[in-house]
């Protein structure tokens, strides 16, 4: 019997529209300092080192904020909201979401409205987290 050896696509689950994300932040509790929150979550603050060294000018995490929640956004805040969705993994994700950097309908929104809704194991995950 032969050996089948042919290459067979990756499931890639869609991610679920943002009606079925929770629009509330993270409970305080869970958010480490205040000052490592909100507008200048760490885990975004981190993120945005670690991968934007080339960029001409680095965004801030005032800049991601604003970004994420923009329903026209210009190009650059595109490509800051595109750094996120390709760059963090789900720890920074959660991590983001634990410092209220944004509520998971929030992050959702904003990945359809830029089209980056074709990660098959982030949409897993992200999935997790909807209602």
């Amino acid at each position: 019997m032969p050996i089948d050896i042919r290459i067979r696509p990756l499931h890639e689950p869609p991610l679920r529209p943002p009606r079925d994300f929770p629009d509330q932040l993270a409970s305080p509790g869970l958010c480490p300092a205040a000052n490592d929150a909100g507008r200048n979550a760490r885990a975004v603050r981190v993120r945005i080192a670690r991968s934007t060294a080339g960029w001409e000018a680095r965004p801030t995490t005032e800049e991601f904020y604003e970004a994420i929640r923009e329903t026209r956004p210009s190009d650059r805040q595109g490509a800051i909201v595109a750094m996120w969705a390709l760059e963090a993994g789900p720890r920074e994700m959660l991590a983001a979401w634990t410092q209220r950097a944004y509520s998971w309908r929030t992050l959702v929104e904003a990945l359809h409205r830029h089209g980056l809704v074709r990660r098959g194991e982030l949409n897993d995950y992200l999935n997790c987290f909807g209602l």
